[in-house]
């Protein structure tokens, strides 16, 4: 009857067997029937604490986990106020603030527990363009201009350039130690300027522009030459259109209407 080759936890049945030959051999004596026995592994140090334990439990089953001494509901709520005040908060930084607080030591470890009871996630951050105080005002006044007038943006183009760089240089990698194909390197080689690439394109309540994707510096001529090939064919109306950017700059492709800024 074979029960499990070796074990970090004892098994149910494991336990029943222990029991079962208590009352007749030393902890030494039982680990070693149950190995020549029943093919299962463990300590006589193993044997010897689970007896003890069912000495004052006399119960089979492990005692339920309890909760670190010393960690209240009241602990646990301020872990959740001071996450919602700062959401960039390590477990190292909040086992600190427990610690200054309310003289409490916890290891990191019960710390990234907690936040996952109470329902923190980590993800990875997305950054974005800062805003100046100066340009969210004049904004929100041009939001509010276009919805006073009802503006619909039907004779509008929205362009806008990005750039894109082409190289990917991740931290974490997957490697077989016993395939000829898959190596080890040293190093992962990494170019000191990555190659970029400038994306434009327009979109608009009448249809898309063709994407534009070009290399260098974006002057005038090259400028005029992304309107000519990609602008120019799809859009050339008889009625005024308006090139809009993303920074609120307008320019007119009438060519007698002045630029406004």
């Amino acid at each position: 009857m074979a029960l499990r080759k070796s074990s970090n936890r004892l098994s149910t049945v494991t336990r029943q067997l222990i029991l079962k030959y208590a009352p007749k051999f030393s902890a030494l004596k039982i680990s070693r029937l149950l190995e020549e026995k029943y093919d299962v592994k463990t300590s006589r140090q193993s044997v010897w604490r689970f007896l003890n334990r069912f000495k004052k439990s006399k119960s089979i089953r492990d005692p339920p986990r309890r909760r670190v001494r010393g960690i209240s509901d009241l602990h646990i709520k301020a872990i959740d106020q001071w996450l919602k005040k700062d959401n960039e908060l390590t477990a190292n930084a909040i086992a600190d603030k427990l610690r200054e607080t309310f003289s409490t030591k916890i290891s990191k470890g019960y710390v990234s527990l907690i936040r996952r009871k109470l329902g923190w996630t980590a993800k990875r951050v997305k950054y974005c363009q800062l805003i100046s105080h100066v340009n969210k005002e004049k904004r929100l006044h041009y939001a509010m201009k276009v919805l006073s007038m009802k503006e619909k943006f039907l004779n509008v183009i929205f362009v806008d350039e990005s750039t894109v760089e082409m190289t990917s240089n991740g931290r974490i990698f997957f490697y077989k130690p016993d395939s000829d194909l898959s190596q080890l390197p040293a190093r992962k080689q990494k170019p000191k300027h990555s190659y970029k690439v400038h994306v434009w394109g327009g979109i608009s309540y009448r249809g898309r522009t063709d994407v534009c994707i070009f290399t260098g510096i974006m002057d005038s001529v090259i400028y005029q030459q992304i309107l000519a090939s990609n602008f120019v064919p799809l859009f050339l109306l008889p009625s005024l259109m308006v090139i809009a950017y993303t920074r609120i700059t307008t320019l007119s492709t009438n060519p007698n209407q002045p630029k406004s800024g």
